[in-house]
């Protein structure tokens, strides 16, 4: 059996993979292939993935694996993540300012030698900035608002695939951070985990992302 654990990122989707790593049964990876251009979406079977991007490959999850996978939906208060991923916007603008970089010498200096290699490699990965400058095309200058616009609609997007991908799946399973024991316990015993439940509904308890609140 493979677990896909679609979300729209900042919805503690590395903290239940913390969880499901004490399952002696399956192997359980965030983002485990997020760097691949070929083969992305190969998971072995026995495996949990959390991966916010697979929201973009969902047609080649169809594709490859079809119905029989078992698809989690993880949420979390939708403005809670519009607000999480703002904050880590407005954390990369500030990181990128030339005052910011003068105080982090070495940060400087390794920027710079990625951007004699590749000057596109010293731009900050976000999938939300990456919708606000990309696909929605838009130049110049994003006031906060602005950002916080995108990411609004980011996150309903998001969601709106996911929903609409799993209208019809037999196997889904929906798991909220607000009752994340309750959810984790019941999906733990649903695919049939083995291993330290204990210890799995422990992490629960650990902040593993520090936007996560």
């Amino acid at each position: 059996m493979r677990v896909f654990i679609l979300c729209a990122g900042r919805t503690g989707s590395t903290t239940i993979i913390r969880a499901f790593g004490h399952a002696t049964n399956f192997t359980a990876g965030h983002e485990s292939r997020a760097d691949r251009i070929v083969a992305r979406c190969e998971y072995p079977d026995q495996h949990i993935e959390a991966d916010n991007r697979l929201v973009w490959f969902l047609g080649t999850l169809e594709r490859l694996y079809g119905d029989a996978p078992l698809y989690v939906h993880l949420t979390r208060d939708r403005r809670a993540v519009v607000e999480s991923h703002l904050a880590r916007w407005n954390a990369a603008v500030a990181r990128s300012r030339p005052a910011w970089l003068l105080r982090h010498p070495r940060m400087l200096a390794g920027r710079a030698r990625r951007w004699l290699r590749d000057p596109e490699s010293t731009r900050y990965p976000s999938i939300v900035r990456g919708l606000g400058r990309e696909v929605i095309i838009r130049p110049g200058v994003f006031s906060e608002e602005d950002r916080r616009q995108v990411c609004e609609l980011f996150v309903q997007t998001v969601e709106d695939n996911i929903e609409a991908f799993l209208a019809g799946k037999p196997n889904v399973e929906h798991v909220a951070v607000e009752s994340f024991a309750d959810d984790v316990k019941r999906l733990w015993h649903r695919i049939g985990a083995e291993g330290d439940l204990d210890a799995a509904l422990a992490e629960l308890e650990v902040r593993h992302n520090r936007y996560l609140s």
